[in-house]
């Protein structure tokens, strides 16, 4: 279930069934939301989409990983025309905050998501909730109610075009010249390595371990191509539990998943 914050204030928009491949715009304060999806469900009933935030100037989002008091985004699924759903991540940024650094976007940004529907080449009935955080001066939950036929307009191009251009933002697979190569945890503290293109260039590090929380990784060393932070682990996530990474350097990154070290 997604949870009730009470930050501030949250705006919650509801949304009758649309004829289209995409729901309604709704306008909040600091942006605007929208689900859209593409197309129909693949072989294995994946069914692609994409959650639009429009940010106005000078109002923030949040990455996967919010840090202690931030809020990601997050979509609840109503219904029964859907098994579940994963949202993906462009990398972030990271913004300088006297409560703690955290990670997030400072630009519009489009997040993709999978549907899985029961069956491929199928296109439901989207019912969801999505519950995000924008900031500026003061961060607020947001909370918007959709419902909208997938089928009415699969093949509208906007909307195809809108799903490719989120995907085609996400991190690229890690290479040799360009991941993470090694995670320790001694104590409290969390010590990463990664292999970056270049010695000039300064990299940042994103992670991130469902149930658990991190501080966001700093910059200790850079040697080379080779770069080695430190990130404090305020909960350890559950046994099994891998350890997502967006790693930056200029304008490319690399995202990926290792086991998260034991002591």
């Amino acid at each position: 279930m997604i949870p009730r914050f009470a930050l501030f204030f949250a705006a919650t928009l509801a949304a009758a069934p649309l004829h289209a491949a995409s729901s309604e715009v709704y306008k909040t304060l600091g942006g605007t939301v929208k689900l859209v999806t593409s197309g129909l469900s693949d072989e294995n009933g994946r069914l692609r989409g994409a959650l639009q935030i429009q940010l106005e100037p000078g109002w923030k989002t949040y990455w996967r990983d919010p840090g202690a008091t931030g809020i990601p985004p997050q979509i609840e699924l109503n219904g029964s025309e859907l098994k579940g759903l994963e949202i993906l991540y462009p990398a972030p940024q990271r913004f300088p905050d006297p409560y703690g650094d955290w990670a997030g976007y400072g630009r519009s940004i489009t997040f993709p998501v999978v549907f899985h529907t029961p069956a491929p080449n199928t296109a439901p009935l989207i019912e969801a909730d999505v519950m995000l955080g924008l900031c500026q001066t003061i961060c607020i939950p947001v909370q918007a109610s959709f419902v909208f036929d997938a089928a009415a307009g699969a093949e509208d191009q906007r909307d195809a075009i809108t799903v490719q251009a989120a995907f085609a933002e996400l991190p690229a697979e890690p290479r040799p010249d360009f991941r993470l190569s090694a995670a320790e945890l001694k104590g409290d503290e969390l010590l990463l390595t990664a292999q970056v293109p270049s010695g000039n260039i300064r990299p940042e590090l994103f992670i991130s371990a469902e149930g658990g929380l991190l501080i966001l990784p700093d910059l200790k060393e850079q040697n080379g191509d080779t770069a080695t932070f430190s990130a404090r682990v305020l909960r350890a996530p559950p046994p099994d539990v891998p350890l997502h990474f967006t790693l930056v350097q200029g304008g490319a990154a690399v995202g990926g998943n290792v086991p998260f070290p034991t002591p």
